[in-house]
Formats: structure tokens, C-alpha cells, sequence
């Protein structure tokens, strides 16, 4: 296959891992979305024994909850596969960071093989290690690491099925989060664009935040040995370690990878950045300004606009309900279960 990675052909041969099979901790990348979870993806798929893929929802916003006796049926096995059938597309192209072997092409032979690997009434954890082996070998390498941010709401429910969880956490300033998560969609069609313009809310948004924020240090807390904590700044910082840090964290031998796959900047490609409107900076200080501070970022004085201030009350209701209906068409389980975890992330039942 053109552009393989040297090993593939090797590891293509080699007898797949039974499912049950436990082969080192389970690696996982999440935190806030924006904070550079996609960049440190690319480059952990220059190594020479990583492959990343993401983002699957796989343990959050598409988690298919398993029978009573903790298995799935084979209804619900077939079903959680096909919703696995795109689950490595962030991290699919051409360049540094990119899958070499695995394409949106070849999903349905993925989830073909991995299907065949399991047993009758598999668990949760032994679809997503099955799948994420499946696409480990494809690349021809040792291991996988999967890339969901909001994952981190959900470490409970990931360490009750691998107890050897090594989860990265990565945060950011709150008004650069901010910036970025608002034009996140000026790139993509005008369709895409619409929709997220439809489900942004300044509320909303210093919510997410906060969200993301208080489960980071919970998890920290709860799950000291299990999680690494890295702000976006230091993952970008000049000579930081933190990659460094990152591999030492996931069991890997250290390597330049960082080297290899230049930054991100999916929402200002070209470099010019908008600023945040009043309204955005009245919502984030008031809804996160206790957690801004936790976090060791200053808080921005807020300026003065109450018309503006107002006017966004005004439109909180009918963005709320646009946002429960976009959210609600994408769950499998319960929408308010979601939506309360965001509000107030409970781990380690704190």
C-alpha cells in the first residue's frame, strides 16, 4: 500500500490479540476541546509505537450502555460497531500525524475484523481494546491511543473497565478557549457553520468550559497515578518536556515526535484573531471566574454592556432548547444524565 508505514506489512501478518487480552495500561487523551488534544493525537502517531485515532465518543456522547450483567447482546455488539465505523477520522490524511494504513475507505473491513476477534456477548471494554488493537496493527504498531476531550467526564466509567488507565488531561487559559471554540466552524461549510453558530451561546460555552475544568481537577485528585494534567501553554511552550513528560507518562520510549508535526491552528489558519465581545467576557467571568483562578489563569476585567448583557438573556431560552435537541440526536443514553455530568462533573462520587 502506497505511504504504509515500514512495519505494516509485518504486523498486518502477525495473529491479532484475543479480546479479553490485557496488554499494557489504556492510553487516552482527553481534556478541553481546543487545548491541543488533536496536535498532541499527530504528534503520538510519529512514534514508532503509537497509533492514534479519534475521536470515537466511544465512552461519552455515543456510549452504548451494556445489559445487566455488565456484557452486550449481539444487537447491541453489531450497533456499537457501526457507530465505530468513522471513530478514527480525525486523525485520517495525508502529512505528519496522519494514519498511514487506515482510511474512512477501509472502515468497514476494520470493524469486519474486529467483529470477528470477539466473543459472543463482549463488554465494553473489550470492543473498544479490540478495535483500537485492529487499527494498532494496521499501522504496524505496538500499541493505540484514543482521543476524545470529553472523555475526562467519564473516567469513572473508563477505569471500572480498565483499571489501568493512563489518561493525559490538557486544559487552557478560559478566553482562549473561548475564541476558539466560537470560530470553530468559520472554516467548514456554510451548513456546518450555521450550526454551530445555532448552539453557541456565550453561557453555553463558559459552561463547557467550567465543565471541563472541574472534571481536570477532580480526576487529578481522585486519579492521581491514573492522569497527567499539562496546560495547552506548556504543551506549546519552546522546549517545555511536557511531550517528553507525555511519553514517559504512557509507558513509551522517549522520541523527538514533536519535531515531526508542526502546530495547529484549526481555527485561525491564517493568523488573524477576532477578540471576544463583551457579552462572551461578562459570561466567562461570571460563570467560571472561581475556577479560572483554581486553575492559575487571571481573570479579565469585564466590560460594561448591560443592553448587550440583556439581549443575550433574552436568547438563552431558545438557544437551550436548539442545544438539547442537537445534543438529545446524538445519544444513545440519557440526554439529562449528559447534560448534568457537564454542570457538575462527578468522579470518583465527588
Amino acid at each position: 500500500m502506497a505511504g504504509s508505514h515500514p512495519m505494516a506489512e509485518t504486523m498486518a501478518e502477525s495473529p491479532p490479540q484475543t479480546a479479553t487480552e490485557r496488554v499494557g495500561p489504556l492510553l487516552v487523551i482527553a481534556g478541553m476541546s481546543r487545548g491541543g488534544t488533536t496536535w498532541t493525537g499527530k504528534c503520538l502517531n510519529e512514534h514508532s509505537q503509537a497509533a492514534v485515532f479519534g475521536e470515537s465518543l466511544f465512552w461519552g456522547r455515543r456510549y452504548f450502555p451494556p445489559q445487566a450483567d455488565g456484557r452486550y447482546d449481539p444487537a447491541d455488539t453489531a450497533a456499537v460497531l457501526e457507530s465505530l465505523r468513522t471513530g478514527f477520522k480525525h486523525f485520517v490524511g495525508d502529512g505528519p500525524g496522519h494514519l498511514k494504513n487506515v482510511t474512512l475507505e477501509n472502515g468497514g473491513e476494520i470493524i469486519k475484523s474486529v467483529a470477528a476477534q470477539l466473543p459472543p456477548r463482549p463488554t465494553p471494554y473489550e470492543v473498544f481494546a479490540t478495535y483500537g488493537r485492529e487499527i494498532a496493527r494496521r499501522e504496524g504498531k505496538a500499541t493505540f491511543v484514543e482521543k476524545t476531550p470529553h472523555s475526562i467526564l467519564w473516567i469513572d466509567r473508563i477505569i471500572a473497565q480498565a483499571p489501568d488507565l493512563r489518561m493525559l488531561v490538557l486544559v487552557r487559559n478560559p478566553y482562549d478557549f473561548m475564541l476558539s471554540y466560537k470560530h470553530q466552524g468559520d472554516r467548514k461549510s456554510a451548513e456546518v457553520r450555521q450550526t454551530f453558530q445555532e448552539v453557541y451561546h456565550p453561557f453555553g460555552c463558559a459552561m463547557v468550559w467550567r465543565g471541563y475544568a472541574r472534571a481536570a481537577l477532580k480526576a487529578r485528585d481522585v486519579y492521581p497515578k491514573e492522569t497527567l494534567l499539562i496546560s495547552f501553554e506548556e504543551l506549546t511552550a519552546p522546549k517545555s518536556g511536557a511531550i517528553q513528560r507525555l511519553q514517559e507518562f504512557f509507558g513509551l520510549p522517549v522520541e523527538p515526535i514533536e519535531e515531526m508535526v508542526p502546530t495547529d491552528n484549526t481555527s485561525f489558519p491564517g493568523g488573524e484573531r477576532p477578540k471576544l465581545t463583551p457579552v462572551d467576557l461578562f459570561w466567562m467571568n461570571l460563570i467560571a471566574r472561581r475556577w479560572i483562578r483554581t486553575l492559575g489563569y487571571e481573570k479579565r476585567p469585564t466590560p460594561v454592556a448591560p443592553l448587550k448583557v440583556l439581549w443575550s438573556l433574552a436568547t438563552l431560552l431558545p438557544w437551550a432548547w436548539r442545544s438539547y435537541r442537537y445534543v438529545a440526536s446524538t445519544r444513545r443514553d440519557s440526554t439529562l444524565k449528559y447534560l448534568l455530568n457537564w454542570v457538575r462533573p462527578r468522579i470518583g462520587n465527588r
